[in-house]
């Protein structure tokens, strides 16, 4: 199966929106890797068949590339849990409950449109959560 690193943006937009199309291959993922060869930092996916729409927020990633890449790993420090991070999510990847309790920001990103991303360090009101 095909393995796609997730292209460097061009700006905090299209960074939106390449995560958005990320997003919708989250069962492929592969995990966070540093491809030297290619200078890259990035996120692998493996996917079966990637629709042309979708080729823009990709680059593909050979298998003896990803073998001779470093993997991140999470130590679960959590140094960059949701309060420091500025971690989001789509509204595709909330359950009706957990959309009901946050607030969306509307982001028009290129190619996909316009983007609801729920900011997980907020309440409602933009509360802090923490």
């Amino acid at each position: 199966m095909p393995l796609y690193a997730l292209r460097p943006g061009r700006g905090w937009r299209s960074n939106y929106a390449a995560l958005y199309v990320a997003s919708l291959y989250k069962e492929g993922f592969r995990g966070v890797y540093y491809v030297p060869s290619l200078r890259l930092y990035a996120p692998v996916f493996e996917v079966e068949e990637l629709p042309p729409a979708h080729e823009w927020a990709f680059m593909e990633v050979r298998v003896s590339q990803l073998n001779r890449a470093y993997r991140m790993v999470c130590m679960e420090c959590g140094a960059c849990c949701a309060r420091n991070s500025g971690a989001f999510a789509f509204a595709h990847e909330l359950t009706a409950e957990e959309r009901a309790s946050l607030e969306p920001e509307v982001v028009r990103a290129p190619r996909v449109g316009d983007i609801l991303l729920y900011w997980l360090d907020r309440g409602p009101a933009g509360r802090c959560v923490f």
